[in-house]
């Protein structure tokens, strides 16, 4: 298992979108489906984790299946802290707190989730809120990647657009998209990969699903803020096995 996260990866601006703290359009590149063009990214290398497992690592089974990582962010150890590139994050109150600088780049922070994969079937659930006074097309969720660089980002704005991306590094293309109504308060985010598919729900609820396989080593948090600073509070971060041994 690994301990405190590491810093932030990013991936250019989509082409067309102008420059930067500009808010994309309503059409891309989230768009209305999963038909939407394909778009261009640069992206940094993933960062690297550190090494040791947080303290609050603890698998254990139950009816969703078998916990491999949990942080209710009582305490330091998984997740970076501290001025960090285009954000700084801190931790109190049982909350994980990011305060993004706009940028053309979505940021990425990776935390220190174990050793290994827990392989191709599981749950990534996230609480999160965005700031009330948050750009509609800020956007906040969980990335996960595995070992080829390959990242799979559910997304959610925060006018309601619900995104699920594939970076394949060369480009980035929207596989999935869907709306709830625009969120208020903490939400729970969920992306799943179950037999070839992934499928993001929002507070239990089914939004969007696209036929894709990973197999993750790596986990984190995304924000993009889109045209002024805006803040996340991050409430716990869990990672559950539904199916098939856990990969080393």
């Amino acid at each position: 298992m690994m301990a405190a996260g590491s810093g932030i990866g990013t991936g250019a601006i989509p082409i067309g979108l102008g420059g930067q703290g500009v808010p994309p359009p309503t059409t891309g590149p989230y768009g209305d489906g999963p038909s939407a063009t394909e778009v261009a990214w640069d992206v940094s290398p993933a960062p690297t984790p550190a090494t040791d497992p947080p303290a609050e690592s603890s698998p254990a089974p139950s009816a969703a299946g078998t916990l491999w990582f949990a942080d209710d962010f009582d305490a330091e150890g998984a997740w970076p802290i501290g001025p960090l590139d285009w954000a700084t994050t801190s931790m109190a109150g049982g909350l994980y707190r990011i305060d993004a600088q706009p940028t053309d780049l979505p940021v990425f922070i990776t935390g220190a989730t174990g050793e290994g994969s827990p392989g191709s079937a599981l749950t990534v659930k996230v609480n999160l809120a965005l700031s009330p006074d948050a750009d509609p097309a800020t956007s906040v969720g969980t990335v996960i990647e595995d070992a080829a660089g390959e990242r799979i980002v559910a997304l959610v704005l925060a006018d309601g657009r619900v995104a699920l991306l594939r970076d394949s590094i060369e480009s980035l293309d929207l596989i999935a998209s869907g709306a709830i109504p625009p969120p208020t308060g903490m939400i729970e985010l969920s992306l799943t990969l179950s037999d070839g598919s992934a499928v993001v729900s929002v507070d239990g609820e089914s939004v969007a699903t696209a036929q894709t396989s990973i197999v993750p080593i790596s986990f984190g948090l995304a924000v993009w803020a889109a045209s002024h600073p805006t803040s996340i509070d991050v409430d716990s971060y869990a990672i559950w096995i539904t199916g098939g041994a856990t990969s080393s």
